[in-house]
C-alpha cells in the first residue's frame, strides 16, 4: 500500500524525474495471490480545490504489472466516497486484466483479490441489498447548507446516490469470495 509520502509522488505521474523513482518504494502484499489489486485515496487533500489524490496497483503473483494514479474530477463528501472511486477503477482494471490473462494463457479467474483499507467502506461492500438499500440508498447523507431538502424536492440524483449502482460488481466478487471462504 502506499504511505502518504508516496501520495505526494504521484502527483508527477506523468514525468517523474530520478529522485521521485528513487524515493518510491512498492512492497508486494500477497505474493501467493494470483491477481491482486490495492486501491487507497486521500480525502481532499488539495487545498485549493478540495479535490482526492487517487490511484491503485495490480500484482501478478506478486510481481507489479500495472497502475494508475490521478486526482479525482469531483469534491467527495466523504474519505468513504474518496476510496470508493479508485476503487471501482480499479475492478474495471482487474475485468480487463482477467480478460486479458484468459486470452493469452487460457486460465479462467474467478475474481482478483481487491485489498480494502477503509473499513467503512469494505463494511458497506459487504452489506447485503437489502440492507444496503435500506441505509444508504433513502438517505443522502448530506446535511449542509440545505442541500438534503433540495435533493429531497427533486428526487435522486445519480452522483449521490451511487453506493449501489456503481459497486454491484465488486460487492458480488467480495461476497461470492466470503460464501466460498465459509464452505
Amino acid at each position: 500500500e502506499a504511505s502518504d509520502d508516496d501520495h505526494q509522488k504521484f502527483k508527477y505521474s506523468v514525468k517523474p524525474g530520478l529522485t521521485h523513482w528513487k524515493e518510491l518504494t512498492i512492497y508486494p502484499t500477497k505474493p501467493t495471490e494470483f491477481l491482486s489489486i490495492s486501491s487507497d485515496a486521500t480525502w481532499g487533500e488539495d487545498p485549493d480545490s478540495r479535490t482526492s489524490q487517487s490511484g491503485y496497483l495490480c500484482y501478478l503473483f506478486g510481481s507489479f504489472i500495472s497502475w494508475n494514479s490521478c486526482r479525482q474530477r469531483s469534491i467527495t463528501y466523504s474519505s468513504t466516497e474518496a476510496e470508493l472511486n479508485p476503487l471501482v477503477k480499479s475492478f474495471h482494471e482487474g475485468v480487463w486484466l482477467k480478460a486479458l490473462i484468459n486470452k493469452m494463457w487460457k486460465i479462467q479467474i474467478d475474481s482478483a483479490s481487491h485489498f480494502i483499507d477503509n473499513s467503512d467502506l469494505n463494511e458497506q461492500l459487504t452489506l447485503d441489498d437489502i440492507t444496503l438499500k435500506k441505509l444508504f440508498c433513502t438517505n443522502h447523507l448530506i446535511d449542509n447548507k440545505g442541500l438534503n431538502n433540495k435533493l429531497k424536492k427533486f428526487g435522486s440524483n445519480a452522483k449521490t446516490c451511487h453506493i449501489d449502482l456503481r459497486t454491484k460488481g465488486i460487492r458480488q466478487e467480495i461476497k461470492d469470495k466470503s460464501r466460498l471462504k465459509t464452505c
